[in-house]
Protein backbone atom coordinates (compact mmCIF):
# COMPACT_ATOMS: atom_id res chain seq x y z
CA UNK A 1 0.00 0.00 0.00
CA UNK A 2 3.35 2.47 0.75
CA UNK A 3 4.54 1.67 -2.69
CA UNK A 4 0.88 3.13 -4.76
CA UNK A 5 0.23 5.87 -1.98
CA UNK A 6 -1.65 7.98 -4.31
CA UNK A 7 -3.12 11.65 -2.66
CA UNK A 8 -5.83 14.19 -3.86
CA UNK A 9 -4.23 16.90 -5.38
CA UNK A 10 -3.90 19.83 -3.16
CA UNK A 11 -2.81 23.38 -2.28
CA UNK A 12 0.29 23.31 -0.01
CA UNK A 13 -1.16 24.93 2.48
CA UNK A 14 -4.18 22.49 2.48
CA UNK A 15 -4.09 20.22 6.00
CA UNK A 16 -4.04 16.99 3.47
CA UNK A 17 -0.78 18.06 1.87
CA UNK A 18 0.91 19.14 5.61
CA UNK A 19 -0.62 15.53 6.71
CA UNK A 20 1.13 13.98 3.62
CA UNK A 21 4.75 15.79 4.45
CA UNK A 22 4.55 14.69 7.99
CA UNK A 23 3.94 11.14 6.98
CA UNK A 24 6.95 11.04 4.07
CA UNK A 25 9.14 12.59 6.61
CA UNK A 26 8.71 9.81 9.08
CA UNK A 27 8.95 6.97 6.40
CA UNK A 28 12.47 8.81 5.06
CA UNK A 29 13.49 8.88 8.74
CA UNK A 30 12.62 4.90 9.34
CA UNK A 31 14.05 3.97 6.39
CA UNK A 32 17.54 6.32 7.19
CA UNK A 33 17.82 4.62 10.81
CA UNK A 34 17.51 1.15 9.42
CA UNK A 35 20.20 1.66 6.78
CA UNK A 36 22.31 3.28 9.31
CA UNK A 37 21.54 0.46 12.02
CA UNK A 38 22.35 -1.93 8.78
CA UNK A 39 25.50 -0.17 7.42
CA UNK A 40 26.55 1.36 10.53
CA UNK A 41 25.44 -0.94 13.36
CA UNK A 42 24.02 2.48 14.94
CA UNK A 43 20.87 0.58 17.44
CA UNK A 44 17.93 1.49 16.14
CA UNK A 45 15.93 3.53 18.93
CA UNK A 46 12.66 5.51 18.56
CA UNK A 47 14.06 8.43 19.94
CA UNK A 48 16.36 8.98 16.61
CA UNK A 49 13.54 8.04 14.23
CA UNK A 50 11.29 11.33 16.27
CA UNK A 51 14.39 13.31 15.85
CA UNK A 52 15.36 12.92 12.03
CA UNK A 53 11.77 13.15 11.48
CA UNK A 54 11.99 16.39 13.44
CA UNK A 55 14.76 17.44 11.68
CA UNK A 56 13.43 16.63 7.84
CA UNK A 57 9.68 18.54 8.73
CA UNK A 58 11.89 21.51 10.15
CA UNK A 59 13.70 21.25 6.73
CA UNK A 60 10.39 21.76 4.33
CA UNK A 61 9.01 24.14 6.79
CA UNK A 62 11.86 26.43 6.00
CA UNK A 63 11.93 25.88 2.57
CA UNK A 64 8.85 26.86 2.25
CA UNK A 65 9.24 30.07 3.93
CA UNK A 66 12.04 30.64 1.31
CA UNK A 67 9.92 29.84 -1.55
CA UNK A 68 7.39 32.34 -0.26
CA UNK A 69 9.98 34.92 0.95
CA UNK A 70 8.61 35.15 4.71
CA UNK A 71 11.41 35.51 6.86
CA UNK A 72 12.69 32.86 9.26
CA UNK A 73 12.53 34.90 12.25
CA UNK A 74 9.59 37.28 12.96
CA UNK A 75 10.78 41.45 12.90
CA UNK A 76 11.23 42.75 15.42
CA UNK A 77 9.13 45.30 17.23
CA UNK A 78 10.33 48.78 17.26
Amino acid sequence: AVYALRTPTRTPNSPQFLAILIVAAILKALWHCHWAFVFNNTPFHSSSVILVATAKVFQMRQEYFISKSIPHAPLPNI
